[in-house]
């Protein structure tokens, strides 16, 4: 039996769920290890369970010391085929995926294709679960009206030279501006783990918001909420990537950075999301 093994936050986690999917309908035999969580402090854990309304079938766990030396010592070792690539994405066949030797898939796999590959199953068990009446209501109204929301993922990034700059006052001036053009009278809905900063640096676009201010802990409250507008400015960001895919006004419009990480390219923006550049 195979092993996917879970790591960083909940968008990570939900690209994980994915391939686990993914690996699952090729007939691959595989289970959930999600015991870094026990050795590692990653955001808010392991938070796919508590969050969306996954099968209790297909979840398992392994806590044993020996099974979390081994995981350790693999994260060291390079792994069978390492891909890297400048300006294009390396196809890679699906024999690939079940080499015989293979016991661990230690990644975050994020690919578009593999999410589209078992897009109706994760809609189907990516429900959002305890989630307060008041704010059910509020994503209700949000789904009524021109909403669109703004991610501004700063934090954690800011530590991360891989992440910054991608998403800079040109990126949001361009994207507020096309959604202007393409909605009469938006208002706009502001998410970030930094809404000190984002309410100051929107002030100068004169915009219609309103700042989304949640308790770190329930951070996917955010998630639920951005995913109830009606329309998306993302970051370069998993979280504001999968509130994006999870909205199903067929209409929607949304806005992608042309990139998610410099240096790296990532299979992940879909060919009708408008592309913005940030130079």
């Amino acid at each position: 039996m195979k092993k996917v093994i879970f790591s960083g936050g909940l968008g990570n986690q939900m690209f994980q769920y994915a391939f686990y999917l993914f690996l699952k309908k090729k007939g691959i035999k595989a289970v959930i290890d999600n015991s870094l969580y026990s050795e590692f402090k990653m955001h808010n854990g392991f938070e796919l369970i508590k969050v969306f309304d996954i099968k209790e079938s297909i979840y398992r766990t392994y806590f044993l010391k020996v099974h979390l030396i081994f995981i350790k010592l693999l994260m060291k070792i390079p792994p069978v085929r390492k891909l890297s690539c400048k300006d294009d994405v390396i196809p890679i066949g699906d024999h690939e995926f079940d080499p015989p030797y293979a016991r661990f898939y230690l990644g975050y796999w994020q690919s578009k294709k593999i999410v589209n590959y078992v897009i109706e199953e994760l809609r189907a068990q990516f429900i959002f679960r305890n989630i307060p009446q008041m704010t059910i209501e509020k994503g209700d109204f949000l789904s009524s009206i021109n909403s669109v929301s703004i991610h501004i993922r700063r934090g954690d990034y800011m530590g991360i030279p891989a992440y910054q700059g991608i998403c800079n006052e040109i990126y949001y001036e361009r994207a507020i501006s096309f959604m202007k053009e393409h909605f009469l009278n938006p208002r706009f809905y502001v998410f970030s783990n930094d809404s000190i900063w984002a309410k100051l640096f929107l002030e100068k676009f004169d915009i219609d918001m309103e700042i989304i201010v949640t308790p770190p802990i329930y951070s996917y409250w955010d998630m639920y909420l951005m995913s109830r507008c009606r329309n998306h400015i993302i970051a370069n960001s998993t979280f504001s990537w999968w509130a994006a895919v999870l909205n199903i006004n067929k209409d929607k419009i949304v806005i992608s950075p042309t990139i998610f990480k410099k240096d790296e390219c990532i299979d992940i923006i879909f060919d009708d999301w408008v592309k913005i550049s940030n130079i």
